[in-house]
């Protein structure tokens, strides 16, 4: 079925996405023992503490002169100006108190809320809004994502907003302010409506997944930027046109690059002591051990390579060209495969793909923003016969069921038959019956294949090479298959259905969304 959602929120046009949170280290149980919290590899992304800026506009109305009509009755002593502004200031006041009480998203950062009120002068039919309350906006306009117009003339005062900031305005009720997002829209602004307080905490964390979008930095290393990768030619490679889709930046680095920031790791008796003393720890966190301590800390020195590559270049996402670090035989000299710091880094919050695969990274992005999560990742194959989605890589998560859950349990094993390479393995037949939700973007970075599944069992964990999987039970396996000719290469996976939130993700961010 492809499906072009309009979602709960309604449409709005392509656009650069937002900006985003930040994540707190974690001294989470690993399933070995208890991490320290100087266990640098478990420290998440700051990108998750990042909150979406909230600035509530309560909206009313005063008059000049005392009178009944048909839009006001009541005793006239009750319709002054003096006591049309002390309701309004009460109302005020009751809203933010109950605004500081009130149970938001933890993404949520709530601004002070101003106290717009709308001015009818004696027989004048043109409404004055006061030049004070848009400077009252204004004192936090850089610190707002967000403003939520509420009660009186709220579309009117919408507007007047939208027209002069340009920042999404949004509502909350079910009656009459369904005229705040049609006018908006209908003149060219972003706006939103929810329904009420939790559809409203809903759109929260929408908008802050979009804002998450626009603040991730992804560091590339290839010798052919610009350049699709080789095995996956219909991958992303327009990075400007993915900064115009989705507010993302990169920078690019060289191998030569890479390698030398490796020789200065591996060069200085701090590099080396860092490396070993993370080896050590991976090693005693895990259930089972295939390799020597040497080979392990060959594959750490790769990590904090690109650890400090990202810190110096502002990025926290990350991918490298497989097909590029073999030929040039950077990894049979530093005896390193990518599959661990991948894994790793996704447990950070840190999105990370193989092979410069950017089609993957976009649903990584938004599936790991969503659900708080490590994403996998990895080959398709197709049993069309029995329904079954094989799914193969070996880059499991030790998040995968959350940041803020324990750890997986995992074994560390060779990738190559020389015995270097580390790989983290989990077993996926520990989680039989999950749900999980899988998705790739297409090479036009303009849809979003998702659909779900349930996991059978899994496979290659005491397997050399690229051979870590997933089985999952699929509803139609061929109509999957169909749909990827559109798609090609990796899918990616996390454990959860997300088939709505995707759906009313691609609204607010200006793709489509395609359900199998």
């Amino acid at each position: 079925m492809n499906t072009n959602h309009s979602g709960m929120f309604g449409e709005l046009s392509r656009r650069d996405f937002l900006a985003v949170s930040s994540l707190s280290a974690l001294g989470a149980l690993a399933s070995g023992g208890e991490l320290s919290a100087q266990s640098e590899w478990m420290v998440l992304n700051p990108l998750f503490e990042t909150k979406l800026g909230i600035k509530f506009v309560v909206g009313g109305m005063v008059h000049e002169t005392a009178h009944e009509g048909p839009c006001r009755t009541g005793k006239l002593e009750n319709l002054t100006y003096q006591a049309e502004s002390q309701s309004c200031e009460k109302r005020f006041n009751r809203f933010k108190d109950e605004i500081k009480n009130r149970k938001l998203p933890k993404e949520a950062k709530i601004l002070e809320p101003v106290d717009f009120r709308v001015l009818v002068r004696e027989k004048n039919v043109e409404f004055q809004f006061e030049e004070k309350y848009f400077r009252q906006i204004e004192k936090d306009l850089d610190n707002t994502d967000l403003i939520v117009v509420l009660w009186g003339f709220a579309s009117d005062i919408a507007l007047k907003i939208a027209e002069r900031f340009d920042k999404p305005v949004s509502t909350i009720g079910n009656d009459w302010v369904v005229d705040v997002p049609a006018t908006l829209r209908h003149k060219g602004f972003e706006s939103y409506i929810a329904l009420d307080w939790e559809d409203f905490a809903n759109l929260v964390r929408l908008l802050w997944v979009r804002k998450a979008f626009s603040q991730t930095k992804l560091l590339i290393v290839t010798d052919r930027p610009g350049q699709a990768p080789y095995g996956l030619a219909g991958a992303i490679h327009d990075f400007d046109q993915l900064h115009a889709s989705y507010g993302m930046q990169h920078h690019c680095l060289s191998n030569k690059q890479l390698t030398k920031e490796m020789d200065s790791v591996v060069g200085s008796e701090a590099g080396r002591q860092e490396a070993a003393k993370m080896a050590r720890d991976l090693m005693a966190k895990a259930h089972a051990v295939h390799m020597t301590e040497e080979h392990v800390i060959h594959s750490v020195y790769f990590y904090l390579a690109v650890k400090r590559l990202m810190k110096r270049h502002g990025c926290n996402a990350f991918t490298i060209e497989c097909r590029e670090i073999c030929p040039l035989e950077i990894a049979a000299k530093y005896k390193f495969t990518p599959c661990m710091t991948l894994s790793l880094l996704k447990d950070q919050g840190c999105p990370a793909v193989c092979q410069t695969d950017i089609n993957a990274l976009i649903p990584m992005m938004a599936l790991s923003y969503l659900g708080r999560r490590s994403v996998y990742m990895g080959n398709p194959v197709f049993d069309a016969k029995n329904n079954i989605l094989t799914i193969f890589h070996d880059v499991p998560g030790l998040k995968m069921k959350g940041f803020s859950e324990a750890p997986l349990p995992y074994e560390l094993r060779n990738f190559t038959l020389g015995g270097w390479g580390v790989t983290l393995r989990y077993d996926f037949t520990a989680d039989k019956g999950h749900v999980v939700t899988i998705a790739r973007a297409n090479p036009g970075q303009t849809k979003i294949l998702v659909t779900k599944g349930e996991i059978l069992d899994g496979f290659g964990v005491d397997k050399i090479s690229c051979s870590l999987g997933v089985r999952i039970k699929h509803e139609n396996t061929l109509s999957l298959f169909r749909h990827m000719a559109d798609y090609g290469g990796h899918l990616v996976m996390a454990y959860g259905d997300y088939i709505d939130p995707m759906q009313d993700l691609s609204r607010i961010a200006g793709f489509d969304l395609v359900v199998v």
